[in-house]
């Protein structure tokens, strides 16, 4: 907490190694506070709690948030957890944690599970970038295989029509 309190007092904090101002500080803040409370929904395998294992924050002492409230309603101790946690990954060097996104395997599509302060741009171009599936898509194929299939269709269609009628 003494480090909030320096921000405020300084306008300034320390992300990554780099000086930048509250404002940025807190967001980006804000942002690792959301990143924390997915990886404790998140099971041992995801992306997200191996990132966090990277960082050096065991997946275990993160809680869980027993409701889904804003942030400034949760009781202390689950904002006092998420606070401690997402300072942690904050006070990371660059290069630490451009190693964690590295080792973790984690892709920018899972950074961007919500808007992220601009200031990360730098960091998470570090990530892969994620697959990007493909639907196959049939087309000009009957929906129909069979006439038994045909005329439940129909028989449904009809009873629509009354129904509408």
């Amino acid at each position: 907490m003494e480090t909030l309190d320096n921000v405020f007092m300084t306008n300034s904090g320390e992300c990554f190694g780099k000086r930048v101002d509250a404002q940025i500080y807190f967001a980006i803040l804000r942002y690792f506070i959301n990143f924390v409370r997915c990886v404790a929904l998140a099971k041992s395998t995801h992306a997200f709690a191996r990132f966090v294992e990277e960082c050096g924050i065991s997946q275990a002492e993160i809680c869980q948030t027993k409701t889904a409230l804003a942030f400034e309603q949760l009781p202390v101790e689950e904002r006092k957890n998420l606070l401690v946690n997402s300072i942690k990954i904050i006070n990371l060097s660059s290069k630490d944690f451009i190693q964690a996104i590295q080792q973790s395997g984690i892709t920018q599509k899972a950074f961007d599970f919500e808007k992220y302060p601009t200031k990360l741009d730098t960091l998470f171009k570090y990530a892969p970038e994620g697959k990007t599936v493909s639907r196959k898509t049939v087309t000009n194929k009957p929906k129909t295989n069979s006439v038994l299939s045909l005329n439940r269709q129909w028989e449904r269609l009809k009873r629509q029509l009354k129904i509408a009628a």
